[in-house]
């Protein structure tokens, strides 16, 4: 593990999109994860100022927010949906249809402490899978058609 020492919030900010930036440039689908709260709001004001002039595409990247308030309707501002959405997506040229967060209003009982919706292919599947099992205690995968 490498620890890179910063004076300011503002450098750790800029180093942060940095190392975001440089992945999404070699893998331009780049699957990324992505946290909520007050620590990534300058990586994302980094991300969003390199997208405005040019420099970075996330057109073809897909993100996952592994968590939502329950119950809680994505329209309120509390919501993991709507920080990221006014923090981030709705600055860059990311496809909605690729940013995965928890739906906080579900009502299926399948769902379980963790819900995670992938659009994506078989590949994407099993690498979030193999990611979640390194971090948690996954007992059970089970395929959620869309309603």
């Amino acid at each position: 593990m490498k620890f890179i020492e910063v004076e300011t919030y503002a450098e750790l900010s800029r180093l942060g999109a940095d190392i975001i930036a440089e992945v999404v440039k070699n893998k331009s689908d780049a699957v990324l994860g992505l946290a909520t709260g007050s620590s990534p709001v300058g990586i994302y004001k980094s991300l969003i100022e390199k997208n405005k002039a040019g420099l970075l595409d996330f057109s073809k990247v897909t993100s996952y927010n592994l968590d939502e308030y329950y119950p809680i309707n994505r329209e309120n501002r509390q919501s993991y949906y709507y920080f990221m959405r006014e923090k981030l997506f709705s600055h860059i040229n990311i496809n909605p249809d690729n940013t995965n967060i928890p739906n906080g209003e579900t009502d299926n009982p399948d769902y379980s402490r963790i819900t995670i919706t992938l659009n994506g292919d078989d590949y994407a599947r099993e690498q979030l899978i193999k990611q979640l099992t390194k971090l948690y205690n996954v007992k059970k995968v089970k395929l959620l058609e869309a309603t």
